[in-house]
């Protein structure tokens, strides 16, 4: 009985010591995948550039509203804002003003701005910071539709972040260099990295919504995310960029009246429904003239007309004309940020030209197939008119018609446009010329 017992008092024994030693094991386990995981705190980084817009509000917002779900140690928004577009003043201000957890705005990298609607974020925000080469404000007008007697920038004071009103009051009309509005307590900090504003914040308090908070952001107590707009948000951001929009509508146009004179619907046709939702949410946005729109499309109208009469007159200046100034007016405002460049609407009026006088002119020949062939050799003896330089293939102008010609002269420089030159044979719908003065059949 007594060996019994002692056997018994052993294994009872040792089943203790291994439970005790399996319990150790598993804490040791435990604080191990612990020490694995990364910090429980955040930092959570979005930058963008361009006009503040729907896109970009909203992905602001959403981010601010998910780290205060998470309760994040920071947010840090970087902007190169210049204005806004289509956007409220309290979709802009209230998401960062209600926030608990702190919100950084930095004007950045490099020569980054923030005027409008870019200025009026960072007034809202808790900590203000730019680089070295940046500048802040004008805040006023907040968008580029918005005049500064509508702007309601004044009355906001009273419902920003401490030292808001007095940041606004600055920067409402004035334009400032980094260094001077640091002097003027427009921005909290000059830094040229958000990795040295992560440095600089580190241990400082900030008021919030929910009171004092003192910030820890050494890099080994957080874990920084990096945010970007979503595929659907870049798409209409980018939507929103004023060259865009005139230049996607132009090619929604061109693509629509090419598919016209197609055979059948074409990749053509396809690309032009792509893009018309886009175009659409463009001149929905922003400020288009409708009148100086409808001058964009009838000007291409009439160069689509004088395609479809093969001639090269009337029609094709009055319809250059219409869409030239259609570009020049395409924006119903004065605003530099929807000022079209000069050079852009001259190449988009020529290559509309160039489109519709010559390339389709060669496609719809290429497309008669034996008939255009026919009616080339119709044309021999016939004078006809240079209408683009021939090197020594070009275009002429014959019968009401253009037509791409090969030059059979003895003098193989350029023909200048404008030279009168006669018509010797055709190779398919191709018009062999030579010198006016050389009759048909005359060796040269």
């Amino acid at each position: 009985m007594t060996a019994a017992r002692t056997l018994s008092a052993m294994r009872s024994r040792a089943s203790s010591v291994l439970l005790l030693v399996v319990l150790v094991a598993l804490v040791g386990l435990a604080a191990g995948s612990a020490g694995a995981q990364p910090p429980a705190r955040t930092v959570d980084i979005i930058e963008f550039s361009g006009p503040v817009d729907p896109p970009v509000v909203a992905a602001v917002a959403d981010l601010v509203s998910d780290a205060n779900r998470r309760d994040a140690e920071l947010v840090v928004v970087s902007i190169d804002a210049p204005s806004g577009v289509a956007i409220r003043v309290d979709d802009v201000v209230a998401p960062l003003v209600s926030s608990d957890v702190p919100v950084a705005v930095w004007v950045g990298p490099a020569d980054s701005e923030a005027a409008g609607a870019g200025a009026l974020l960072l007034a809202a925000a808790h900590i203000r910071a730019a680089s070295s080469v940046a500048t802040v404000g004008p805040a006023c007008p907040v968008t580029v539709t918005m005049s500064c007697a509508r702007a309601p920038v004044g009355d906001l004071g009273s419902r920003l972040p401490p030292g808001g009103d007095a940041v606004l009051a600055q920067i409402a009309t004035q334009r400032l260099a980094a260094a001077q509005a640091r002097q003027r307590g427009v921005v909290d900090l000059v830094v040229d990295g958000i990795e040295s504003l992560l440095v600089e914040l580190d241990g400082r308090q900030v008021v919030t919504a929910a009171g004092v908070r003192s910030l820890r952001l050494r890099s080994d107590e957080v874990t920084v995310r990096l945010h970007k707009l979503g595929l659907l948000r870049r798409t209409l951001h980018a939507a929103l960029s004023p060259s865009f929009v005139y230049l996607v509508v132009v090619a929604t146009v061109l693509l629509l009246l090419f598919e016209v004179f197609q055979p059948g619907f074409g990749v053509a046709g396809v690309a032009a429904l792509l893009l018309a939702p886009l175009a659409v949410y463009g001149v929905i946005v922003l400020p288009v003239a409708w009148w100086a729109l409808a001058l964009v499309v009838v000007g291409m109208l009439l160069l689509a007309v004088d395609l479809a009469i093969a001639g090269l007159g009337v029609p094709t200046g009055a319809g250059t004309v219409a869409l030239g100034a259609g570009s020049w007016f395409f924006y119903a405002s004065d605003a530099p940020l929807l000022h079209l460049s000069p050079w852009l609407i001259v190449a988009v009026v020529a290559g509309s030209v160039v489109f519709f006088g010559i390339v389709m002119t060669v496609v719809l020949r290429a497309q008669a197939g034996p008939g255009a062939a026919a009616a080339a050799d119709e044309l021999v003896g016939r004078v006809a008119v240079v209408r683009s330089t021939m090197n020594p293939e070009g275009h002429v102008f014959v019968e009401g018609g253009l037509w791409r010609a090969r030059w059979m002269g003895e003098d193989r420089g350029r023909i200048k446009a404008g030279t009168r030159v006669r018509i010797h044979g055709a190779d398919g719908a191709v018009l062999l010329v030579d010198d006016v003065e050389r009759t048909v059949g005359a060796t040269p």
